[in-house]
């Protein structure tokens, strides 16, 4: 999933700016919107499953009695059985809850704030919105062999200390963004940009 994002990252800003300078942002926005209803609805019904039990399964690896009709999948793992088991209310009223919600909320919440708006910030700048489509494919293309090494370090280090890492590389791009007015300082900012969110899916 992480490296199918990465990819369309990667490709669907060249592509949107090509769409858009060719035919206008009215032809682009209906070329995606049937092209989203002829090839991703069907995908999305005939190969989502929506919960584990549709496969035999429940949430958090645990197989089910009907899970023997079914074959083992990939990465598929039986364990054991937590000794503890919240509601949400009470899992609401703990510091972890919250901690965790923060730690992924708050990335999530800027990356999708840069992403939305980086053609009008890079506009402000001065800088082209090719220059942001290219940034944006940058990201996608760090990313991807980010997120293998990413996977490697997460081994080797404590959850906390890559939260740690993610909190200050994102203080680091939000100043960037302020100072990225060149194209090599956009080229730097994207770079930075794909490196953090190599770690995203990992952390």
């Amino acid at each position: 999933m992480t490296l199918g994002s990465f990819t369309s990252a990667m490709l669907f800003p060249i592509m949107n700016t090509w769409l858009i300078d060719h035919w206008g942002w009215r032809f682009a926005w209906q070329f995606w919107g049937i092209l989203l209803l002829v090839v991703f609805v069907p995908i999305a019904l005939l190969g989502v499953r929506n919960r584990p039990e549709d496969i035999g399964l429940e949430p958090d690896g645990f197989i089910t009695s009907k899970a023997k009709q079914y074959k083992p999948l990939l990465g598929t793992a039986v364990v054991k059985e937590a000794d503890e088991d919240w509601t949400l209310n009470e899992a609401k009223k703990t510091r972890a809850f919250w901690a965790i919600l923060i730690c992924v909320g708050i990335p999530a919440m800027v990356n999708t704030g840069i992403t939305f708006h980086i053609i009008s910030i890079f506009g402000s700048n001065e800088l082209s919105p090719a220059v942001a489509a290219m940034v944006l494919s940058l990201m996608a293309m760090v990313g991807i062999p980010m997120s293998f090494i990413s996977g490697i370090i997460t081994d080797r280090i404590p959850t906390n200390y890559l939260l740690l890492a993610i909190f200050i590389i994102e203080v680091i791009l939000l100043l960037m963004l302020l100072v990225t007015n060149s194209f090599w300082m956009a080229i730097l900012f994207g770079t930075v940009w794909g490196m953090r969110m190599g770690w995203k899916g990992s952390a």
